[in-house]
């Protein structure tokens, strides 16, 4: 009976021991499980964040660069109205064309003329603030007359108020440029390589550019 009761004990104390380490080994499974899932997480937002820091900086550079650009263009707003029309000859002969520069007083209405084949241009530059109005168009066609240019244009820093556009629509070969269209050409002759991004020139950059706009 010892005997018999002694192997007993013996048995429930191995399945206890069982039942002990397969509890462990399922503690140490489910440890390993969170662990893993743990280091997944963090796997996970150091990949986003990475991502998120380099959208950032994108974007950062992109507008690095378009204000760039926008600080070259805006320089025009500083020049005089003969440096303007320096610039414009520059942008022209870029374009291809040839350019002569009328006398500053008496153009009858053009302050450059260009030429390219049997075309003949005269162009009115208007280095200005305020909206351009139809005088502008009805210089610039008096200027098509007197220098017999068969095409014409009005050229500004601004823009152009609607009556004025009505008038060129109705004028045969005048042509608008306002701001929009004047930065688009004047970007294209004069493609501008920024100085290298950094964040912290960024931030000067536009600290300094928004407290003067």
């Amino acid at each position: 009976m010892a005997a018999d009761h002694r192997f007993k004990l013996s048995e429930e104390e191995r399945q206890r021991r069982v039942q002990e380490e397969c509890r462990r080994q399922e503690e140490e499974r489910q440890r390993k499980a969170q662990e893993e899932r743990r280091r997944q997480e963090e796997k996970r937002q150091r990949k986003a964040q990475e991502e998120r820091r380099r959208e950032e900086e994108r974007c950062a550079r992109e507008d690095w660069i378009a204000t760039h650009k926008r600080l070259q263009f805006d320089q025009l707003d500083r020049l005089t109205g003969p440096e303007f029309e320096q610039r414009l000859a520059i942008l022209f002969r870029h374009q291809g064309y040839s350019v002569k520069l009328t006398k500053g007083s008496g153009d009858q209405g053009a302050d450059l003329l260009l030429s390219k084949g049997n075309i003949l241009i005269a162009v009115q530059a208007k280095r200005y603030t305020a909206r351009v109005g139809n005088r502008a168009i009805q210089e610039l066609l008096g200027g098509m007359i007197f220098y017999k240019c068969n095409r014409g244009m009005v050229v500004t820093t601004s823009d152009f108020t609607r009556s004025a556009k009505e008038l060129a629509a109705k004028a045969s070969g005048v042509e608008l440029w306002g701001r929009s269209e004047l930065r688009a050409h004047f970007m294209n002759a004069f493609p501008y390589d920024p100085p290298a991004f950094s964040w912290d020139a960024y931030r000067k950059l536009k600290k300094s550019f928004y407290s003067t706009s």
